[in-house]
């Protein structure tokens, strides 16, 4: 039988502040929850962060329970790689280390020869939840709480144009 783990993680807390009174949590349903919003569709969400338009930062999932609604911050490279590092052998000097493309993931069920879906390997994700104008944050190396005021910046100031 398997051991579990337990990692600490810590939660950072934000306040924020409109000018004009507005409440985040309440925005973020609107924009994120409500169907008939153009931001309820994921595709809609994604922020270029590249040039090339390749690498994106969007919330992909979003929901609210009770009062509290709850978010997940990915930022995707496209096209990357993921390498893997096999611990195979307790006496060996190095571990080999394997590299897959997107292309090397086998199809899900569902899937079929004649669809085209679109695979990118998530290169990190940071969780929150907001009631009213209160944030509560678990960050990733790469992604942290200004990313996400940067993310919520666009997506309901210069996006929601």
């Amino acid at each position: 039988m398997s051991k579990t783990t337990t990692k600490e993680k810590t939660v950072h807390y934000k306040k924020v502040d409109f000018l004009k009174g507005a409440n985040l949590g309440q925005l973020l349903k609107t924009q994120l929850l409500e169907g008939e919003s153009f931001y309820s569709k994921a595709v809609n969400r994604q922020q270029f962060v590249s040039a090339t338009k390749d690498d994106f930062i969007l919330i992909n999932h979003a929901s609210s329970h009770q009062a509290m609604f709850f978010g997940e911050l990915i930022i995707v490279e496209s096209g990357k790689a993921q390498a893997v590092l096999k611990i195979d052998n307790d006496n060996a000097t190095e571990f080999p280390i394997k590299t897959y493309l997107t292309e090397d993931l086998p199809n899900e069920d569902d899937e079929t020869q004649d669809e085209i879906i679109r695979k990118e390997f998530i290169d990190s994700v940071l969780y929150f939840g907001v009631i009213d104008n209160h944030v509560a944050i678990i960050q990733s190396r790469s992604l942290t709480a200004r990313t996400l005021e940067s993310y919520l910046g666009w997506l309901l100031g210069e996006a929601a144009k």
